[in-house]
């Protein structure tokens, strides 16, 4: 896992374009990331990443690019 990857999914997820969120992207400043859009999130990474379930309250709590990042180098 790298941080690329995270952001590619993300992307693709919110179908946003390529390049378009970094390290300081949320759901406040991320076209798309409201409530729908992270669930849609935690979905793919729970497809993406087996060692991070959805059931996990850390990374549904996550709102911005950078927590989920830190919850995927702790369990991965």
């Amino acid at each position: 896992m790298n941080n690329e990857e995270v952001y590619k999914l993300i992307e693709e997820t919110l179908g946003l374009p390529s390049g378009s969120i970094n390290i300081e992207s949320d759901n406040k400043n991320v076209s798309g990331w409201d409530s729908l859009g992270h669930f849609a999130i935690l979905v793919a990474l729970d497809g993406k990443y087996s060692d991070v379930s959805i059931a996990k309250p850390e990374i549904t709590k996550a709102t911005s690019l950078k927590e989920i990042l830190v919850i995927l180098n702790q369990h991965g």
